[in-house]
């Protein structure tokens, strides 16, 4: 693997020389999710709680309000959201609520391509759409994301690479950055990208080759990371921010990073 400078981290509308914008300074208290479209970035705001969405600018063009505090969620199409808190789960799409609860608590949610929500919770893959369990898993995921016909899940110090139908283990992948209970997890079938509370990292995985980046982040901790286009959308945690932090940037922003091989 390799390891490159730290990102700089820039004002507000600021592009650096390595690619990092800065959409929006400060703001986020502790993201958990991140869906990125053309027309809009919406973000999970666990410790506010609420569901923000920005122009692919920035700029703040709506907040929906939540009940409870979510620990985990995942955006998909169409405004869908599904929050879990323990062995909770709330749907939320359109005017629509829907309730499950599992025995064990739900350690990561996302979206299949095929607009399914999943979730892995007791050790297996769910799919909520039908209530139906898919397949058990080596041991729960932090977070997990999907594309085409793969599904990546981390777990603190690894990436598992399965095929999203029958749930076969492709390919494993060890990760230099612990990433805890918090970590986040995003790809664009070519790389997989990973993040988490105090690291100052990001890692990039070529799932070809296996060869990891690691790249240092704007902030400290990123909790949430999205595949934007040819780029990927980081939003940082204020709720871990030091004093020292707080002093030399701001911690809580919204990030776009616009070439993601890296300087």
């Amino acid at each position: 693997d390799k390891v490159s400078a730290r990102l700089h981290a820039p004002r507000e509308g600021e592009r650096g020389k390595d690619g990092i914008a800065c959409l929006r300074a400060g703001g986020l208290f502790h993201p958990v999710a991140i869906a990125a479209g053309d027309e809009n970035i919406r973000v999970v705001d666990a410790g506010v709680p609420a569901v923000y969405s920005f122009s692919p600018a920035g700029e703040l063009r709506d907040t929906l309000r939540l009940d409870d505090l979510p620990e985990k969620a995942a955006l998909g199409p169409d405004g869908a959201i599904v929050l879990a808190r323990q062995g909770s789960i709330e749907l939320l799409q359109r005017d629509t609520r829907k309730v499950l609860s599992f025995k064990s608590s739900v350690t990561a949610l996302a979206f299949s391509p095929d607009r399914r929500a999943l979730a892995v919770a007791g050790g297996a893959l769910h799919d909520l759409s039908s209530g139906t369990r898919l397949f058990a898993l080596d041991g729960d995921a932090v977070a997990f994301t999907a594309t085409r016909d793969r599904l990546y899940f981390l777990k603190p110090d690894t990436v598992e690479l399965r095929d999203l139908k029958s749930g076969k283990l492709l390919r494993r992948f060890a990760i230099q950055t612990p990433v805890g209970n918090h970590g986040t997890i995003a790809s664009d079938g070519r790389h997989i990208w990973v993040s988490g509370p105090d690291t100052w990292r990001l890692e990039r995985i070529e799932i070809a080759t296996g060869m990891v980046t690691r790249l240092a982040a704007p902030e400290r901790s990123i909790t949430a990371l999205a595949v934007a286009g040819a780029g990927l959308i980081l939003a940082g945690a204020n709720l871990y921010a030091s004093l020292i932090d707080k002093v030399e940037h701001n911690p809580g922003s919204l990030y776009r990073l616009t070439e993601p091989s890296g300087p």
